[in-house]
């Protein structure tokens, strides 16, 4: 598998710039939506499951990542949810190794790279690619699950790092507003060690008991 990785970077460093060569989907089935349990959602163990198994997408974070600046893995559909197994979420890794993000910016030090776990396109948003709902049924009956594991090279183990759940809260102030809080994030720093790392991202959206889409995206702050 990091031999993957270290060829996948190798085909960046030559190139003149780095594109959706570095993006692989499973060709793993969407499965058929199943309904969420009615009633508020308690998940203690939400997206648990997912540390194991192979994920749904992978993204290889080039040299030069400035030339993408920004990627998403997401879920085609609610698909991702509810599917057979014990693992019911959107699983996507990033994966880094000793010369990822070397080369951010011409004039500039190594960023981090910023990996969130959002929803993507939720129903009653403002608009395509958007999270919040923007009324109050909708956003009282919104849930968001996330998971974050890393693994170094040369092990076996993957370590969580953080989990979050998340319930629409709806505010009557100025005529009204939705908070579903920010998404379970982490800036993931160039190596100093020059081991390479997989971080891997289990998500899951849920309103009104149907499942929505997830993503993972992949960001990186401007330049110093």
């Amino acid at each position: 598998m990091w031999r993957n990785i270290v060829c996948l970077l190798a085909v960046c460093l030559t190139a003149a710039a780095c594109s959706n060569t570095y993006v692989l989907t499973s060709d793993q089935p969407t499965a058929t939506l199943g309904p969420a349990l009615p009633g508020t959602l308690v998940e203690l163990n939400a997206c648990g499951a997912c540390v194991f198994g192979a994920p749904d997408q992978v993204f290889a974070v080039p040299a030069n990542f400035a030339q993408i600046n920004f990627y998403r893995l997401n879920s085609l559909n609610g698909g991702y949810y509810h599917r057979p197994g014990s693992c019911d979420c959107f699983v996507g890794e990033v994966w880094t190794y000793f010369n990822s993000n070397i080369q951010p910016y011409p004039d500039g030090n190594p960023q981090p790279v910023i990996v969130s776990g959002p929803g993507f396109d939720t129903p009653s948003s403002a608009g395509y690619g958007q999270t919040v709902p923007t009324n109050q049924e909708d956003c009282q009956r919104y849930y968001r699950a996330s998971r974050m594991w890393l693994q170094l090279e040369g092990t076996s183990t993957w370590t969580q790092l953080s989990k979050q759940e998340v319930s629409g809260s709806w505010s009557t102030f100025g005529g009204g507003s939705c908070n579903i809080g920010s998404p379970l994030s982490i800036d993931l720093r160039p190596s100093g060690t020059n081991q390479a790392r997989k971080l891997r991202v289990a998500v899951k959206v849920v309103l009104r008991e149907s499942a929505q889409k997830a993503a993972v995206e992949i960001n990186q702050p401007p330049p110093n």
